[in-house]
């Protein structure tokens, strides 16, 4: 039976590739960033990974499921560098790979795996051939989003006297108050056990 643990050599292996291939500051989304991140570090690959800046990442949609604190530090919405990438193009993946299984739900082995091959040929094909498209419409998609929504931030700054410096700030202040926050204060604790009380109170009257 494989344990959790011994399934990282997976991830490892494909880093490793990765790694090799594309060289330096490469950026990759994994659901585990924070853990895996970890796993790289304690590694054999550490070494090679900090020489290429490697950076781990969640994926948009999965980074909701993980603590704030990790958000802080893993989410793509706070990296400025990555754009509109949501990290989530496995999900796409396997979502469109869903269209293979009514043909294949009672072919031998050897079908399953031919309808697969032929599936990613085409895949690749579209993709490679929509890529220019692709390109442009997120480049319009940009642009939009900063004309659109760059005069509201400046309205908010204006409204409420907030510069950028101090907007940006607000991320690492929530970080470190979040470091500090690893128990309840008294006051809290006293808050929530009155209104327990008070519930209980209620539900016995």
């Amino acid at each position: 039976m494989c344990q959790s643990g011994e399934l990282a050599k997976y991830g490892l292996a494909t880093l490793n590739h990765l790694l090799t291939t594309f060289g330096d500051d490469l950026l990759v989304g994994c659901d585990i960033a924070c853990s895996f991140t970890s796993t790289v570090n304690n590694s054999s690959l550490s070494k090679q990974a900090h020489q290429c800046h490697l950076q781990l990442l969640l994926n948009s949609f999965h980074g909701y499921a993980h603590e704030r604190k990790c958000q802080l530090v893993y989410h793509p919405m706070y990296h400025t560098s990555i754009g509109l990438e949501d990290m989530e193009t496995c999900e796409c993946v396997f979502s469109a790979s869903n269209s293979v299984a009514w043909g294949v739900r009672h072919a031998s082995h050897f079908h399953w795996g031919q309808f697969l091959d032929l599936h990613f040929q085409q895949w690749d094909e579209g993709k490679y051939l929509e890529l220019s498209n692709f390109l442009y419409n997120n480049y319009k998609q940009a642009l939009k989003i900063i004309n659109d929504v760059t005069p509201i931030i400046e309205a908010y700054k204006s409204s409420t006297g907030y510069t950028s410096v101090i907007i940006e700030m607000w991320h690492s202040e929530e970080a470190a108050f979040l470091a500090k926050a690893t128990k309840e204060s008294s006051e809290d604790i006293l808050c929530v056990a009155y209104v327990e009380a008070l519930e209980k109170l209620k539900k016995y009257k």
